[in-house]
């Protein structure tokens, strides 16, 4: 395969990110005040330097809360400010760093070295007379005043509309990665357009420190984390922020007599009628208080009957949307879990989010609830794919246990929650395939998976024989192993990935002969896509003929929803009949078309995925497909 098998030996580099930052999606997001090295998130999920060490998930989390809490979230009033609120801050102390962005207005995080530095400045500030009762002081403040006409390096204001220019920078995206000089190059093109910058993870713990700040005064010595896509270095710009409230009171404690010399401490609390039920009454406080007195907290929504009770918030100085949680330690666990995968190997991020993006564009994820899988789902599929190589490119939940020492070991409601904290004892993988390997085979995989037959489990890094759930897709949750992660998947949205998957193969095999002439049109206009690219324009959507929607469902999808079809029923009317009769039509001619092509082990598959696939109801159609083993023997 010409279009994907280019450079296939050279190692990812490291990601460094660019300022200004500017998201392809259209969001215009972070511009630096000064120049200088700004630690975040990216410097510990960042693993291509050999021997650097790597930061425990603990650590990361507790260095960022700690620049968090030294940090001030300021509006600039008048355009041009920066300059002078970074002069005012610098009186009250020494700036570490400082950063501006733009959203409904401008806004700067100034970081303090120290953070007395931050109390001393907020001694200073005063609060509008409507507000003169506040419970709290807030770090979130109003900068505003001066001579702002006057600076001579004030900036122009930014006032890009995502709503209008979306289409210019997918534009522009696209062509980015048709210029790129391999697929492993436009994997990590868009790893670097898509994930975190280390400013937004900034913002997000920053976000859980007002929180946090505000609450204590109801919820004494709380803690407010963020978990999720903020800090599992999968995170996306713009995803929501998933906050946990930990809540470890040290008040209130009575003694109780309990036996004839023989007493116990525990807790004074407001009772309530189960552990759920406080949780929830918790969470309805908190609401009504982040309603009322915390800055910047809108349309807040008590969602209390959920599986997990959360508090929706809209936090209006970032534009995030936040969901509060409680008692929800074994979603933390899995957080960590996910952040060591992600820094194990430096191919883990760049694949997952390519194929995020790819699912996206193919309407396979979407950003609500619903039937069809979720990125975390989707996230897990990944990881269990990259356990089952033939040499694993990252370790199973077992192992992570089982080199785990005595201070990992965590039972959080007899759950098994133990895994190794510490990155640097995982052993590095054997496995050296390149990033566009990868990718082909993860669609390969899912192609040729009997998903029908068979569940998945990340612990063992096995395949089982599926539960008696009656769920389409069954991937086992890491932890609590009763549990099955994609339960909300239905038949159709199953079908839907794995016809994608297949189709995917068959883009790849049709641009091949495409590529030599479009890498030698480099004066072009036109968006000429290879590699990638191609993979991320959506089916039917695409211009200059570069894709025919008709085609594909006559060469390629129809025989696939026949391969895919399984009995969910004892009978089936004449139309269906005849619908079936049409595909069998449609087989005919795409085998004599393609008859040429031979079916292929791939050398990179791991033993455990022969067995999978020898019962499997679209092995059939996988011959259509088989022509990349024959191509990558020629190039080498």
């Amino acid at each position: 395969m010409a279009a994907l098998m280019r450079c296939r030996n050279r190692m990812p580099p490291v990601i460094s990110h660019c300022r200004p930052w500017h998201n392809y999606d259209g969001r215009v997001y972070v511009t630096s005040i000064f120049e200088g090295s700004y630690r975040g998130l990216a410097n510990v999920t960042t693993t291509g330097n050999a021997g650097q060490k790597k930061k425990k998930f603990s650590e990361m989390v507790n260095d960022n809360r700690d620049r968090a809490f030294r940090s001030l979230l300021v509006r600039l009033g008048d355009e041009g400010m920066d300059k002078g609120l970074l002069a005012y801050c610098s009186q009250h102390g020494k700036v570490k760093h400082s950063f501006t962005y733009d959203g409904q207005d401008r806004y700067a995080v100034v970081e303090y070295a120290e953070q007395n530095d931050v109390l001393e400045l907020l001694k200073k500030a005063k609060p509008p007379r409507s507000q003169s009762k506040m419970p709290f002081r807030s770090r979130l403040l109003n900068f505003s005043g001066g001579d702002a006409g006057n600076v001579k390096t004030k900036k122009k204001r930014r006032t890009t509309s995502a709503r209008n220019t979306g289409k210019d920078l997918q534009e522009s995206f696209l062509r980015k990665l048709s210029n790129a000089e391999s697929v492993d190059d436009q994997m990590l093109l868009l790893l670097r357009e898509q994930a975190m910058p280390d400013e937004d993870v900034h913002l997000r713990f920053l976000i859980c420190s007002l929180v946090e700040e505000a609450v204590d005064k109801i919820v004494p010595s709380c803690r407010v984390y963020p978990f999720g896509s903020s800090v599992n270095s999968f995170g996306k710009v713009g995803s929501d922020v998933d906050m946990y409230l930990e809540i470890n009171s040290e008040n209130g404690v009575v003694p109780r007599k309990t036996g004839r010399h023989q007493y116990q401490m525990l807790f004074d609390t407001k009772s309530a009628a189960s552990e759920r039920a406080a949780t929830q009454q918790t969470l309805a406080t908190m609401a009504t208080y982040l309603e009322e007195f915390v800055p910047h907290c809108a349309n807040v929504q008590k969602i209390l009957n959920a599986r997990c009770p959360i508090v929706k918030f809209y936090h209006q100085a970032t534009g995030l949307q936040c969901d509060l949680s409680s008692n929800n330690r074994i979603a933390t666990k899995s957080t960590e879990l996910l952040y060591l995968y992600g820094n194990h190997d430096p191919r883990v991020r760049p694949l997952v989010f390519t194929i995020r993006h790819w699912a996206r564009v193919n309407s396979i994820t979407s950003g609500v609830p619903g039937p069809w899988i979720t990125n975390f789902g989707l996230t897990l599929l990944v990881i269990y794919f990259l356990q089952t190589r033939a040499k694993p490119v990252v370790p199973t939940v077992n192992y992570l246990r089982d080199v785990s020492d005595e201070e990992d070991h965590l039972l959080v409601e007899n759950v098994d929650c133990t895994i190794a904290s510490d990155l640097n004892r995982l052993a590095p993988s054997q496995n050296e395939q390149s990033l566009e390997e990868l990718l082909y085979e993860f669609f390969e995989f899912c192609a040729k998976f009997n998903f029908q037959k068979f569940a998945l489990s990340l612990r063992h890094g096995e395949k089982f024989s599926k539960p008696e759930s009656g769920n389409p897709l069954y991937i086992e949750n890491p932890f609590e192993t009763e549990l099955n992660i994609t339960r909300n998947v239905n038949y159709d949205h199953l079908q839907r990935f794995v016809t994608k998957t297949q189709e995917a193969l068959w883009i790849i095999d049709k641009s091949e002969s495409r590529v030599k002439d479009v890498k030698n049109m480099k004066n072009s206009t036109d968006i000429q896509p290879w590699g990638l690219a191609n993979l991320l324009i959506a089916v039917g959507t695409s211009k200059r003929g570069l894709r025919s929607k008709s085609l594909l469902l006559n060469e390629y999808i129809s025989p696939i929803f026949q391969s895919l079809d399984v009995t969910q029923s004892s009978a089936a009317s004449s139309s269906a009949k005849d619908a079936a009769n049409n595909n069998e039509n449609a087989n005919a001619q795409t085998a004599a078309a393609t008859g040429h092509r031979t079916k292929a082990t791939r050398s990179g598959h791991s033993d455990r995925d022969a067995d999978v696939t020898s019962d499997n109801p679209n092995d059939g159609q996988m011959k259509l497909i088989s022509k990349r083993k024959t191509l990558k023997l020629k190039s080498r």
